[in-house]
């Protein structure tokens, strides 16, 4: 067998079984944090994981509930929770006070000002 050939082999072979650890691996743990059941659904939604598809197989949700969006605000500063929920006042004080210029909107969950729907009025 040529050098090469066998090299070949054994980083398929490498591969094959670091694929496999990995699958074997414990689910990902995705933290999330919540402050309201009005504001996010989503604890009650990790109540019942037999209608998500691959809860508990490749992911698993640990909710932390908190006394406001402050608390998560330093939460995820210091690395403790993965996502939370927080108004678009404490995103840009994250931002701009918290130095965590790194924070992405994965998604919108209200809107105020929506043509032909109620908008709050300013006097």
């Amino acid at each position: 067998m040529r050098p090469a050939t066998a090299i070949g082999l054994a980083l398929a072979a490498a591969i094959a079984f670091t694929t496999g650890a990995a699958r074997a691996a414990e689910p990902l743990t995705i933290r999330h944090g919540w402050v309201a059941l009005t504001n996010t659904l989503s604890p009650l939604v990790f109540m019942k994981p037999d209608v998500m598809q691959h809860y508990g197989k490749s992911y698993v949700v640990e909710a932390t509930h908190f006394q406001g969006t402050s608390a998560e605000l330093t939460a995820i500063a210091s690395d403790q929770i993965d996502i939370i929920t927080l108004g678009n006042s404490t995103l840009a004080i994250g931002v701009e006070n918290a130095g965590l210029a790194d924070l992405r909107v994965i998604a919108d969950g209200f809107q105020d000002g929506v043509e032909d729907y109620f908008s709050l009025r300013t006097m």
